[in-house]
């Protein structure tokens, strides 16, 4: 079984990374090359929509805001993105935004490596069914605390 990446600093997974982005209905793959140091992101990317550059900053707490620009766009994009996010010890969870258009929204993970998100492997291999029981807790209704 794969080990769980380090909760550490991000400063060790410099190297090739993937990320899934959502958009309403919509969803898409992007593949990564993320270089973390010194507080700071670098990266290149492509996904169906072109190529891109990413740069921002990390704390040693693990929060991630990064910028996305495309460098080559094969349909019409944002000029700029935000990604703000948290990194768990397995993969980068948070939300984007387009820049000029905050209803252009959605969430998205980052995890190491070109492949499946050791997140969700890990998570899926240790409970199954969790998923679909947290979502029946979360439906059913709130009870109102008794007012004094």
């Amino acid at each position: 079984m794969t080990e769980p990446w380090n909760t550490g600093s991000l400063d060790l997974l410099s190297g090739p990374w993937t990320a899934l982005w959502k958009q309403g209905p919509d969803q898409g793959t992007e593949l990564l090359d993320l270089a973390f140091q010194e507080g700071q992101v670098l990266g290149l990317g492509s996904d169906r929509d072109g190529t891109f550059q990413y740069t921002g900053t990390f704390t040693p707490a693990g929060q991630v805001e990064l910028g996305k620009v495309y460098t080559t766009r094969v349909r019409m994009v944002p000029a700029r993105m935000t990604y703000i996010g948290q990194w768990n010890g397995q993969h980068i969870l948070g939300r984007w935004a387009d820049d000029c258009n905050d209803l252009n929204a959605g969430p998205f993970r980052m995890w190491p490596g070109q492949g499946p998100d050791p997140g969700e492997v890990l998570e899926t291999a240790a409970e199954p069914g969790l998923e679909a029981e947290l979502v029946a807790v979360q439906a059913l209704p709130r009870q109102r605390a008794p007012h004094d």
